[in-house]
C-alpha cells in the first residue's frame, strides 16, 4: 500500500494537476519525473556548495588508507578529510575517540574524589589539597599530551 501525499509538500503541488484527469500509471510516471528533477536540482545545488577532489592511490597506499582508517574507527574517506584537518590545524588525530573520553571521565572521577575525601576527614586537608593540585596538573597535562603532541622534528618530502 503507498503512503498517502501530505497537501502541503511540493510533490503534492506537481502532482496536483495529475491527480484529477490522470491515471495510476499517469501519477507513476509523474512522481517519478518529478523525483528525478528534484535529484538533479539537489545535484546541482550540492555541487555549488562543496567542492570535491578525486585522489589516485597505489595498491600499498590504499592499505595503509584503510587500515588506519580501521584503527581510527572511521571510513576511508571520513579519516582521510579528518587526518587532513588535523594536520592543518596542529592536532592529533584520535585514534579511539572512545578510549578518549574514558581516560577523561576517569580522570575527572579521581579529580572530584579528593575534595570528598579531606572534606570527610578521611584525608588531612594539606595533603588532599597538595594532591588535589598534583590530580589538576596531571589531568591537564594528560589531556594536553592526547590533543596537542608534540610536533615531529621530521618532514615528509
Amino acid at each position: 500500500m503507498k503512503k498517502a501525499i501530505k497537501k502541503k509538500t511540493s510533490i503534492y503541488s506537481y502532482l496536483s494537476k495529475v491527480f484529477e484527469s490522470g491515471s495510476d500509471q499517469d501519477i507513476a510516471l509523474a512522481r517519478k519525473a518529478y523525483w528525478k528533477a528534484y535529484k538533479a536540482a539537489w545535484r546541482r545545488d550540492h555541487t555549488k556548495r562543496t567542492k570535491q577532489f578525486v585522489i589516485a592511490l597505489s595498491l600499498d597506499e590504499a592499505k595503509q588508507i584503510m587500515d588506519s582508517a580501521r584503527k581510527h574507527r572511521r571510513s576511508p574517506t571520513r579519516f582521510i578529510k579528518d587526518s587532513c584537518f588535523a594536520y592543518l590545524r596542529k592536532r592529533y588525530l584520535v585514534p579511539d575517540r572512545l578510549a578518549l573520553s574514558t581516560i577523561h571521565q576517569l580522570l575527572a572521577m579521581n579529580l572530584n574524589t579528593l575534595p570528598k575525601l579531606f572534606d570527610e576527614n578521611k584525608m588531612p586537608f594539606d595533603i588532599g589539597r597538595t594532591l588535589l593540585q598534583q590530580m589538576e596538573e596531571l589531568e591537564q597535562k594528560v589531556m594536553h599530551e592526547l590533543y596537542y603532541p608534540k610536533e615531529q622534528n621530521e618532514t615528509v618530502m
